[in-house]
């Protein structure tokens, strides 16, 4: 139950017969907002650990319905930024999303910089976000990203052979498994995702994945 109405208009509003109808309809607008907001699943993210050594990320509570373990406020090593709002002072401080990355890992690139810049996150149990995961590209192109930046995290402040040597093992088993859908006269997809990331860091090709749309 919502403690306030979606939309709140003054007594003089609603006796207005001008405003009646358009606000008739605003009320029958939210009311299916409510609605349609209530049938969304109660399985969120809720809290993320980053490894700062490998840039691979845990979300703490995904997948689990909202409860009381979640009901604290804690600080967090890693927030994603399917939806952030950051002061204009952690900006001047940090610095801005490297662009090196176009998408995926760059909210975890970003909050290793944070905390290596003294910057607090935290886990807020009132702050809630409606995400739809793989919205923005999923499949393939997640695959692609995640397998390229991952690498690229992993490596970053790293020699040129070790950025080659942990890339031969996603490179061998990414080619073993596009092989295997090519045989299995399959259409690319993940498994091609995940080969042609590892050949693109392998080959220093960062940005936007060349020939995507």
């Amino acid at each position: 139950m919502r403690q306030e109405p979606r939309l709140q208009f003054t007594k003089e509003e609603r006796a207005d017969p001008v405003l009646e109808k358009p606000i008739r309809k605003a009320d029958k607008a939210a009311a299916k907002a409510d609605k349609a907001q209530a049938k969304i699943p109660k399985k969120q993210v809720k809290r993320a650990e980053v490894d700062p050594k490998t840039g691979k990320v845990k979300h703490l509570g995904g997948h689990k319905k909202d409860g009381p373990e979640f009901a604290e406020k804690k600080q967090v090593s890693f927030i994603t930024f399917c939806c952030v709002l950051l002061p204009r002072a952690v900006i001047e401080k940090v610095g801005y999303l490297d662009e090196t990355l176009f998408m995926y890992c760059e909210d975890v690139d970003y909050c290793i910089r944070l905390a290596q810049a003294g910057v607090p996150m935290w886990f807020l149990p009132d702050a809630v976000i409606h995400h739809k995961a793989g919205g923005s590209a999923g499949g393939m192109l997640s695959v692609y990203y995640i397998t390229r930046n991952t690498l690229y995290l992993t490596c970053k402040g790293k020699s040129a052979a070790y950025a080659k040597l942990k890339t031969i093992l996603p490179l061998l088993t990414g080619a073993a498994r596009y092989a295997l859908t090519k045989l299995l006269g399959r259409k690319k997809g993940r498994s091609y995702g995940a080969f042609r990331g590892a050949v693109d860091f392998w080959n220093g090709k960062m940005g936007r994945m060349e020939g995507a749309n």
